[in-house]
């Protein structure tokens, strides 16, 4: 047994019916309330301000914290107004002598618990709760990543369109969280994944994902993908994790239907090799939650090859490898071509050239197109939709070009597609840019403002790690390209974001009308 002694009841009755005593590490607040006795933690766990300092309702067992009205009824154990629980003890009187139990509850127990509570925080969307769920957790035993694999099968029916930047950025937040040596950093990293789960997830409507299985059949999955039967591939999915089906062998038809099309301006692929590493990160119950949003986020992307800006990309997938006119081999100058010109270019070095090379020369040219950037376009006011264009939209060619080419290496017979779709975002980003080059400032560490972002949407702090992440394996793959690079993101990470374009929006609605 682990009872201890708290007084008597005369002594907290003759104190006005509250008094603190401290077990262990523990201050329990002890409160005498018509008669019963009760024992709860006297640290709010909102911000930890004292309980011993609140106030009861007229009638029952109410209690208030005055700081910010969070109200506990300690009969039931239930928060009436806040979030999370109050700790409760049990306690009994015995000839007139306080006693209170306190025993900690098997390991296991209490993981269950703090998982159970960091899903009620996630529906609650309160990202402070959030990081106080998740810092529980974190007094126990156990991988931190747990929380992440929480909120993704919590959080995969709240997806209407399927995976999003949410998951996508949760295996970068996770390496953050696994490499930080302060507490509070690794803490604000994970918060930051599980407050965008919980920030895309809002609506609060469940979109629910069609059952069945099928027997495996690569061919087939590849085809319901291009008819955008998410029943069909769904079925075919479960078939084959039923069947224990190889994970390299998944993400490579993943990775074709992925670039199948020049989709989503790149997420589609970028969302494949995010999936696929939080699937070897993660313990295997977000297999399927993450898979299934994949699928769904790949049948219904925008495929962009498939209007007129973009027409010359399937013929020139056809033509690829054909003998050309051949130009050397050249990051410099490429950036500032159309599309026309810039696959022109590509299917030229396409008969002389390894695509390995010419990524490299592509890789160079996306950073010369990040630093020549014109922000203007980020402010403008009184242009039509295809022009609202932004930052991320440069910044989707680093982390498209990184995730790109690992399914390639993987599969070779995807670098035609990966090299087109790479002139796609040069090809168009090239209307965007300031008459000259700039150098781009390099100055301290850019992991600096990395989670003290101060950015209001996650949008655009999990696009400051995406990116930086994403240049940093670059630099290393293209050492040649280093410097570039560097200088790239330092501009993108410097750069005044705005985030919302409601007179742009008024605009644009009044032109539609």
């Amino acid at each position: 047994m682990a009872w201890h002694a708290a007084g008597t009841a005369a002594d907290l009755e003759a104190a006005g019916g509250k008094r603190v005593v401290r077990i262990s590490d523990r201050q329990i607040l002890l409160i005498l309330r018509s008669g019963v006795l009760y024992a709860i933690d006297n640290r709010c766990p909102h911000e930890g301000y004292p309980l011993s300092e609140g106030t009861f309702a007229e009638e029952g067992c109410v209690l208030t914290c005055q700081w910010h009205n969070w109200k506990f009824d300690l009969d039931s154990g239930e928060t009436l107004i806040g979030g999370d629980r109050v700790t409760r003890y049990p306690v009994r009187a015995v000839e007139g002598a306080v006693e209170i139990e306190v025993l900690e509850a098997p390991v296991a127990e209490q993981r269950a618990q703090r998982l159970y509570n960091i899903e009620q925080a996630l529906a609650d969307n309160d990202y402070s709760r959030l990081a106080r769920e998740i810092a529980r957790l974190g007094t126990l035993p156990g991988d931190a990543g747990a929380a992440i694999g929480r909120g993704i099968r919590w959080g995969a029916e709240f997806l209407e369109d399927g995976m999003g930047h949410a998951f996508g950025g949760a295996c970068d937040w996770l390496d953050v969280a696994d490499k930080a040596d302060d507490p509070a950093e690794r803490l604000a990293a994970l918060a930051e994944a599980l407050g965008h789960i919980a920030d895309e997830s809002r609506s609060g409507r469940r979109f629910p994902y069609a059952q069945g299985c099928r027997t495996w059949d690569e061919d087939a999955f590849l085809l319901a993908m291009e008819k955008q039967d998410e029943a069909t591939v769904l079925a075919l999915l479960r078939g084959a994790l039923a069947e224990e089906l190889p994970m390299g062998d998944l993400r490579r038809a993943f990775a074709q239907a992925a670039l199948a099309h020049y989709q989503d301006f790149g997420h589609s692929v970028i969302y494949t090799v995010a999936a696929f590493r939080l699937v070897e990160r993660l313990d295997p119950s977000v297999v399927e939650p993450l898979l299934t949003s994949l699928t769904r986020s790949i049948i219904r992307a925008t495929r962009e090859d498939l209007i007129p800006e973009f027409r010359a990309y399937a013929p020139s997938l056809a033509a690829w490898g054909k003998p050309g006119q051949v130009s050397r081999l050249s990051g410099r100058g490429l950036h500032r071509l159309g599309l026309k010109a810039q696959f022109d270019c590509l299917l030229g070095w396409s008969g002389q050239h390894r695509p390995q090379d010419i990524l490299a020369t592509q890789i160079e040219a996306a950073a010369r197109s990040l630093l020549a950037f014109d922000p203007a376009w980020d402010l403008k006011i009184d242009i039509k939709p295809a022009d609202n264009v932004g930052w991320l939209d440069f910044t989707h060619m680093l982390t498209f070009a990184d995730a790109a080419r690992r399914l390639a290496d993987a599969d070779p017979a995807l670098w035609p597609a990966v090299i087109l779709q790479m002139g796609c975002f040069l090809g168009r980003n090239a209307k965007y840019l300031l008459a000259e080059d700039l150098e781009g400032p390099v100055s301290g560490d850019p992991w600096d403002a990395i989670i003290d972002h101060g950015h209001g949407r996650f949008i655009h702090s999990v696009h400051r790690l995406k990116t930086l992440t994403a240049a940093e394996r670059l630099m290393t793959r293209y050492p040649e390209s280093a410097s570039l690079l560097k200088a790239a993101v330092s501009r993108y990470l410097a750069a005044p974001i705005k985030q919302r374009h409601p007179l742009r929006i008024a605009h644009q609605a009044l032109a539609m009308v």
